[in-house]
Order: C-alpha cells, then structure tokens, then sequence
C-alpha cells in the first residue's frame, strides 16, 4: 500500500464518522502528534 492509499484510506474511514466520534479521533490524534514531539525533542 502507498503513502497516497493509505491517507486516501484514512480519509475515507474519518469522512464517515459521527460528530461524536470524530471529535474524540480528534483528541487521541492530538495527544499521539504532541507525544511525538515531546519524545523527539
């Protein structure tokens, strides 16, 4: 699977969420990206 197959992938499984759940993907996905960047710093 391509990079370009998977956000496509991706996408396509966010697009089909609830306001609800969406909301929480969004948290969980904030959390992960700022863990990252403290762990790389």
């Amino acid at each position: 699977m391509t990079v370009s197959d998977l956000k496509l992938k991706i996408f396509r499984q966010i697009d089909s969420l609830e306001k609800s759940r969406l909301e929480e993907l969004y948290g969980v996905l904030i959390n992960y990206i700022n863990e990252k960047k403290d762990i790389s710093d």
